[in-house]
């Protein structure tokens, strides 16, 4: 009975140990049964795992373990290394989605993949028995949690599964790519002629411009019909979670256009307010009429609307129309302010309120 206690004890105390790697930044974490190892709380993502067969093959130096799982941080892509310092606020935002605690319970051998645009954050493993119990009823050989990217961050579909890995290896996902899904065994080489692998997806940034487009030149039309929203075709361009990247891309440093397509990004001050007056737009699924009225001085005047331009990692190209427009003298001649700071009443957008309000180029 003592020697069951210790047993416990050690369990227990494994559980909360965790060891850092000496390279990239990758934590692992060590556990004894029914050992749910959950990278979430501390604001990282699976970056790698180690399974066993029936015994504890996971083993550095003193720690032993049934499973072992890679804990990093959500890897950087080119734009988010620019905004490094808001990091820390997007892997807080990691939740749980779905399952039991969000944790998904599979046997061995199953082939696991979070839903699209989550990744894992938590392994449980087992030995030769289903050892998975504390948040799978009934117990399992596996169990997986799952959360979404964090804002501003995609995961980009399908991936791809890892070489299955005899016990005992610890295997990792290349440095810009995490895990989004994984297999592990019981006593035997249940996934494919190994003992577990795992899955690793790339990971892409959304890229939001705003610009100017030319919609027509007036010829004699007093009521001008208009539409602003998005007009949206897939799923994951639907979701609340696309929509929130968007606002959070648009926050950290939204790029404007101006003359030539050249662009620049604008000061954190003034991303944010785009972000707050305009994230409607983009969160439509279908664009809205507008009619705006003008009178005869806009005869053979140039009209123009103010829209963003959404590239995601998901190979989606969607543009979100706003409902601010210009009129200048033609077509050769360019709207040279923001939407909203053109000096006065005036419509041309020739005069600025302000120098930091000039598009790039003029």
């Amino acid at each position: 009975r003592n020697d069951m206690k210790t047993q416990a004890a050690t369990s227990i105390f494994l559980t909360f140990i965790s060891l850092a790697a000496a390279q990239d930044g990758i934590t692992w974490l060590y556990g004894g049964v029914d050992s749910f190892q959950d990278c979430s709380t501390r604001d990282q993502v699976v970056r790698g795992l180690c399974g066993s067969g029936k015994n504890r093959d996971c083993v550095r130096w003193i720690w032993k373990s049934y499973t072992s799982t890679g804990c990093g941080d959500f890897p950087m892509t080119p734009h988010q290394r620019r905004l490094e310092s808001n990091v820390t606020t997007h892997q807080r935002q990691l939740e749980s989605h779905v399952g039991l605690n969000g944790w998904y319970c599979e046997k061995w051998g199953s082939h696991f993949t979070c839903p699209d645009g989550h990744v894992v954050v938590g392994v449980c493993g087992s030995g030769e028995h289903r050892d998975c119990r504390e948040y799978c009823n009934p117990s399992t050989h596996a169990a997986y949690k799952c959360a979404p990217a964090p804002d501003g961050y995609g995961v980009v579909p399908p991936g791809k599964w890892n070489t299955a890995k005899k016990y005992g290896i610890f295997d990792t996902c290349p440095a810009n790519k995490v895990v989004c899904g994984a297999c592990q065994s019981g006593k035997n080489s249940d996934c494919k002629g190994g003992w577990f692998r795992i899955k690793c997806c790339e990971v892409g940034d959304f890229g939001v411009v705003g610009k100017w487009v030319y919609i027509s030149t007036i010829i004699d039309e007093t009521s001008i019909r208009l539409r602003h929203g998005a007009t949206k075709t897939t799923g994951e361009t639907k979701s609340s979670e696309w929509s929130q990247s968007v606002t959070s891309t648009v926050n950290s440093g939204l790029t404007v256009e101006g003359v030539g397509s050249l662009s620049s990004e604008l000061s954190a001050t003034m991303s944010s307010s785009y972000a707050q007056e305009y994230s409607t737009e983009w969160s439509m699924s279908e664009e809205t009429v507008f009619y705006i009225e003008l009178d005869d001085s806009a005869k053979g005047k140039a009209l123009w609307q103010w829209v963003f331009d959404i590239s995601d990692p998901y190979s989606n190209n969607i543009r979100a129309k706003a409902n601010d427009f210009a009129l200048t003298e033609g077509r050769h001649v360019l709207p040279r302010c923001q939407p909203g700071y053109s000096e006065g009443d005036s419509i041309d957008y020739q005069r600025c309120t302000s120098n930091d309000r000039i598009l790039p180029g003029f």
